[in-house]
């Protein structure tokens, strides 16, 4: 690492055991320990760190917020850190685009568009943490923005950095001249693919009816047919493509118009069999949003001394519609329903949806790892593919799994919560996986993705969603754009059938009482943390407790870990409970490393 030191700067790359460590999770079920964290802080280190990478045959993964829930933002080899030097944000043409580093959290982008009445097209529910960065490259959506609104189709321009060093900013009129005369073989090898491409009909036809709803498995094959130019063929790509291709150092986005008016309401109803039934009549009334919400998604919340009583449900089988119609109002016909457009009465009901995962999260057995899924079919399936899921929970044992998500969308998430510990248990989850991906591709032609990205969790289902056809193009583009596989290997594109039930993290208990066992490492709580961008943050201290336990029985790891945690873990906590107040299951991490540091 001496080398890249002296490239970087050796307060920019760390080998400490406990950065190391804090970094080893994410917000997926996977947990790799990377060999540094690096944080570069222009173009030039990147390109400094790419062409190290090149000659020693390391390989490194970009991160941003580490929300991502596939497992794309964890690596054994070189984590590089986004979170603190790339965050500028710059509002053009009077908030109708805005061009954004990657380190800056969704959340922020849309409080410099409001005083212009805009805000992004995507807006996944973890907006206040997710960063720029992994909503480009994730192709993130949301409750509202459907496929019309999400990062692809909304995009103006972005400079992107190559395996191989080039720098494109396709916000330039040159900019696919530049792209030839810097890596003529990558331009042409990006117009052969093109061309090939567009001369398959049939590929073609997959291509269409693939992003005719949610999806986001595998790369952006739709790039070849709405682009012409390489250059933007290229941008295209990167969108989606999870790091695997490139690096996106800025993005400008076309916005949309923020609402002036919302008209908002909870409906319960005796089954999810009968919300099922109703989500095509809000969809056809112009609903800007409908998310669904089974019994246990409600019981998740039910529990939260935040909750208003009202909003209590506890009705075995009962589910739930939260419906939102944008300046637009609901239909005559749906009188008998209560609805809001009180922004403080909107905020709760929103607070409470955009926090289902962690609520779920927070209600698993001490020692288990909550699995959160992400798929998507035809809306008119939606009724047929949640009875499917239901099913598949009873025949594998996961008595306890819930559904939520984009009824609209024909988008559902199912959570699964289970212990790893043994062969058998990994077994099952594999198994099951095979069952949903049997749902999903035979049955509905849908997507095993929708929005969270491919990462490791569906990498070997890439082939079997999209064909053998489509799959040898993804390797073309892989092959061409990252020759040495330094990016991200194993994500998105992976030959490794079993990859998905690899490097899986455990969830050890960290004392019995702690209510830092409720924690499931989203990252909501990062954004407000003081220390943050000078040690730790209220999720890292948890996953260092956790590491103790993990190692317990290496004495010479936990006496370093205990070292290092005095100042970065007890030291520079604030002890403020900012954490508790974003958290959606209101752990306060400063009150539980006070009790810590008095053991």
């Amino acid at each position: 690492m001496t080398e890249l030191r002296n490239l970087i700067g050796d307060d920019r790359v760390s080998t400490q055991l406990i950065d190391r460590l804090a970094f080893a999770h994410d917000a997926s079920l996977y947990r790799l320990v990377p060999q540094a964290v690096v944080r570069p802080a222009s173009v030039e280190h990147i390109q400094q760190l790419l062409a190290w990478c090149i000659r020693t045959s390391s390989h490194l993964t970009f991160r941003a917020a580490g929300t991502s829930l596939s497992g794309q933002a964890v690596t054994d080899g070189i984590l590089v850190d986004l979170s603190r030097d790339w965050t500028s944000v710059t509002v053009l043409d009077d908030g109708r685009r805005v061009r954004m580093q990657p380190g800056i959290t969704g959340a922020r982008v849309n409080a410099h568009l409001r005083t212009h009445g805009r805000k992004l097209g995507p807006d996944p529910a973890s907006i206040i943490a997710a960063m720029i960065g992994g909503i480009i490259a994730n192709n993130a959506s949301g409750m509202c923005c459907g496929t019309a609104q999400n990062s692809y189709n909304t995009l103006s321009s972005m400079t992107y950095v190559l395996a191989n060093g080039v720098t494109i900013d396709t916000s330039h009129s040159e900019a696919d001249r530049h792209l030839q005369e810097r890596a003529p073989s990558i331009h042409q090898g990006i117009a052969t693919l093109r061309d090939d491409v567009r001369a398959d009909e049939g590929l073609v036809a997959t291509i269409r009816r693939k992003y005719a709803i949610k999806n986001t498995i595998g790369y952006s094959l739709n790039a070849f047919l709405d682009e012409d130019e390489p250059a933007r063929i290229i941008a295209r790509l990167m969108i989606g493509s999870e790091g695997t291709l490139g690096f996106i150092s800025d993005v400008t986005l076309n916005t949309i118009a923020d609402a002036t008016t919302k008209w908002t309401a909870m409906i319960v109803y005796d089954s999810v069999d009968e919300a099922c039934a109703t989500v095509p009549f809000w969809r056809d009334a112009g609903a800007a949003a409908v998310e669904i919400m089974d019994d246990a998604s409600l019981r998740s919340f039910a529990q939260l001394t935040t909750t208003p009583e009202h909003l209590r449900i506890t009705t075995p089988g009962a589910s739930a519609l939260l419906v939102e119609f944008h300046d637009v109002e609901p239909p005559s016909t749906a009188s008998s329903v209560s609805w809001t457009t009180d922004p403080r009465e909107q905020a709760v009901l929103w607070r409470l949806r955009k926090g289902l995962m962690p609520s779920i999260g927070a209600m698993r057995s001490q020692g288990a790892t909550m699995i959160n899924e992400d798929i998507a079919v035809p809306p008119h399936h939606l009724a047929s593919l949640v009875k499917d899921v239901r099913a598949s929970f009873a025949e594998f044992g996961y008595d306890e799994g819930i559904i939520f998500g984009h009824a609209k969308d024909g988008n559902i998430h199912f959570i699964v919560n289970q212990s790893f510990e043994s062969s058998a248990e990994v077994d099952r989850y594999e198994r099951f996986m095979d069952r949903i991906a049997e749902i999903v591709v035979d049955r509905y032609a849908g997507s095993l993705k929708a929005e969270h990205g491919t990462g490791r969790n569906m990498s070997p289902y890439v082939e079997r969603e999209w064909g053998s056809a489509a799959y040898a193009v993804m390797y073309r583009v892989k092959e061409l754009l990252d020759p040495h596989a330094i990016l991200n290997p194993d994500v998105v594109l992976c030959r490794d059938v079993h990859a998905h039930v690899k490097n899986i993290k455990s969830v050890p208990s960290i004392g019995r009482e702690s209510t830092a066992n409720l924690c499931i490492e989203c990252g909501f709580c990062e954004h407000v943390c003081p220390s943050r961008g000078l040690t730790l943050t209220p999720r890292q201290r948890i996953v260092l407790q956790r590491e103790r336990v993990i190692n317990a029985n290496d004495r010479a790891m936990v006496a370093e870990i205990d070292r290092s945690f005095a100042y970065s873990g007890i030291e520079t906590c604030a002890a403020d409970s900012m954490c508790s107040v974003v958290c959606p299951v209101g752990i306060d991490t400063g009150r539980a490393h006070q009790g810590h540091a008095s053991r």
